[in-house]
């Protein structure tokens, strides 16, 4: 997904970032020494964007994507509960899975779709007969597969090939 991320969660990645700041166990080491005379605000920031890196590669928010909102979150929750693996950073992992998945789903949809043939009914058979299992069980990997044999099939606009 390209659509850039609102506000609001833009806020809530810097409140999460907040926390985990406050139980970084360097943070006081980080201050110190040669930034010293930097206004901690500014050594937030600095930590803030390096972290959001090791997240998903990103230093900004502003070039960030609907697709990076959860890895950044699972990953400042991480963070903020150093050595232990919390319900909300599974939260945000599965999230971070599901919207993929959810994807994969829609673009299924809109190819069967633009193809005049029967969603879901088409993609389940497929499914039933090359994985065993109906559109909700299948991985991922599986659906992906199973986009391209759609697209495959026919031609967009109900043409034959």
């Amino acid at each position: 997904m390209t659509t850039p991320l609102t506000n609001t969660q833009k806020g809530d990645i810097c409140r999460a970032a907040k926390a985990a700041w406050k139980v970084w166990p360097e943070r006081e080491d980080y201050c110190g020494g040669l930034n010293a005379d930097v206004p901690r605000h500014r050594l937030f920031d600095a930590w803030r964007r390096e972290e959001q890196e090791r997240a998903c590669g990103l230093r900004s928010l502003t070039t960030a994507t609907q697709a990076h909102f959860a890895p950044i979150m699972a990953h400042f929750s991480a963070l903020a509960t150093p050595g232990e693996a919390t319900a909300l950073t599974g939260y945000w992992l599965g999230r971070a899975a599901e919207e993929e998945r959810n994807r994969v789903l829609h673009l299924l949809r809109t190819s069967t779709l633009e193809r005049k043939l029967a969603y879901p009914g088409y993609p389940e058979a497929i499914c039933r007969k090359q994985y065993r299992c109906g559109l909700g069980g299948a991985t991922e990997k599986q659906l992906w597969r199973l986009l391209y044999t759609v697209r495959s099939r026919r031609k967009a606009g109900g043409g034959k090939c």
